[in-house]
């Protein structure tokens, strides 16, 4: 389908809305220019404050992992002094101690694992926000695209409406029409102004909602560019698609990374009930005269407390993650289900709507604009027939956009919402 109409239109938006904006606090990302959808989402990866937090989160797993990885004891040195007086006579004692705790090398083996596992769940848990980070700034970038076109759409009605409406009076000046149908023109005309300012107060307002997904100013929106029409795509098998994301889905990884920690800390907890050996070594004097050296090992005996109660919440942390895990894997595959059909219906309905809408908006208007000044046409029908044009534009700009949402939320589903990153971090293709 042609869209030559909209082009004029959005180029005209984009002059009207480049007007100078309030200043803003420089705290504040600003983003106030043309963007494509691959620069809106590398901008909302850079500015976006729930990445930042995310990124933190993975960085505080790093931190606890090499804790782990250090030896937690340090060795522990004690000095004692003292004065003895007896018969008159004065002399110093002192003796100098130095203890060292010796971890069960299996314990230090079971922390780290348990310290890895963390860190694979809050890096599946960075990679889920930034896929759904991803999915939101695509679905705010195709409302905004949608608000657009309608906006064309409108201003297309409302030029129309006036022009019917002054050829309504030309008309009536001649004879040729009623005060009745002048009067009608008028109230149609008003309609498709109101109609006009209502949609521009909605496409401002979606701008401002795609400059908050991108974490930047809402006070100076960017301006998103492209065609709302998306390409046909190819439809992967419900079943291909379910191995997908049971494989790539970042939630889904997270809970099998999480089902892996409570195994690693079931066993650091059942290790722990292993006490840890205490070598020292004592040197001193006494009398001034006696030199004591001596050593020391002591080993704490497992009789009341073999760590029953770690044990046992450790336990059931296994099994409390094994059905976290398998119910996340039933809703990854019920939203996928869902969002398949919900594409497939919504890609049907914008099919036959494009093959059904022929030509483009303004040229059918033209047409009927014409056809109304030479007088083949009675304003009844101008007002059906003008109503009809415009409101199959409409249905197929929100099918069309409806597609597109469809779409996003699929790939979300499925596991394969592409994002950008580092070239070692995963990126997913489309379904």
């Amino acid at each position: 389908m042609q869209r030559s109409g909209f082009n004029h239109v959005a180029a005209s938006l984009i002059a009207i809305l480049s007007a100078p904006q309030p200043v803003v606090s420089q705290q504040v990302p600003v983003l106030d220019r043309q963007v494509t959808i691959e620069q809106a989402v590398a901008a909302a990866f850079e500015h976006h404050p729930q990445l930042r937090a995310a990124r933190a989160d993975v960085a505080s797993g790093r931190g606890t992992l090499r804790g782990a990885e250090i030896y937690p004891f340090n060795p522990k040195l004690q000095l004692d002094g003292a004065s003895r007086s007896t018969a008159g006579r004065t002399e110093a004692d002192w003796s100098v101690r130095l203890s060292q705790e010796i971890e069960l090398p299996a314990k230090r083996r079971r922390r780290v694992d348990t310290a890895k596992a963390g860190l694979s769940v809050r890096t599946a848990g960075f990679d889920r926000q930034a896929r759904i980070l991803a999915a939101r700034v695509h679905t705010a970038f195709v409302t905004t695209l949608e608000a657009r076109d309608l906006l064309g759409v409108a201003r297309a009605e409302a030029e129309v409406a006036g022009r019917v409406h002054d050829l309504a009076q030309r008309r009536l000046r001649r004879g040729a029409t009623t005060q009745l149908e002048l009067n009608l023109a008028e109230a149609e005309l008003g309609r498709a102004e109101g109609r006009l300012e209502t949609v521009r107060g909605t496409y401002q307002t979606s701008r401002a909602e795609l400059a908050e997904t991108l974490g930047v100013s809402p006070l100076q929106p960017p301006v998103s560019s492209g065609d709302l029409e998306a390409s046909e795509l190819r439809l992967a098998s419900l079943d291909e698609l379910a191995s997908t994301a049971l494989e790539n889905r970042a939630d889904v990884l997270a809970l099998r990374a999480f089902e892996q920690q409570s195994s690693a800390a079931h066993q650091l907890a059942r290790i722990s009930a292993w006490p840890n050996l205490t070598l020292g070594a004592v040197g001193g004097r006494e009398f001034e005269e006696e030199t004591i050296i001596g050593g020391r090992l002591a080993i704490p005996l497992p009789i009341f407390q073999r760590n029953q109660g770690q044990i046992a919440i450790a336990r059931a942390e296994i099994e409390r993650a094994r059905a976290q895990r398998e119910r996340g894997e039933l809703v990854a595959l019920r939203e996928l289900a869902a969002t398949y059909a919900a594409y497939q219906a919504a890609s049907n309905t914008a099919k036959r709507l494009r093959a059904r809408v022929f030509g483009t908006m303004q040229d059918n208007l033209k047409l009927l604009e014409k056809a109304f000044a030479a007088g083949k046409t009675t304003w009844s029908e101008v007002l059906v027939i003008r109503r009809s044009v415009i409101d199959a534009e409409r249905e197929l700009i929100g099918a069309e956009a409806t597609a597109r949402r469809a779409w996003i939320a699929l790939q979300l589903a499925a596991g394969r919402m592409p994002v950008p990153g580092p070239e070692d971090q995963r990126k997913e293709t489309t379904p």
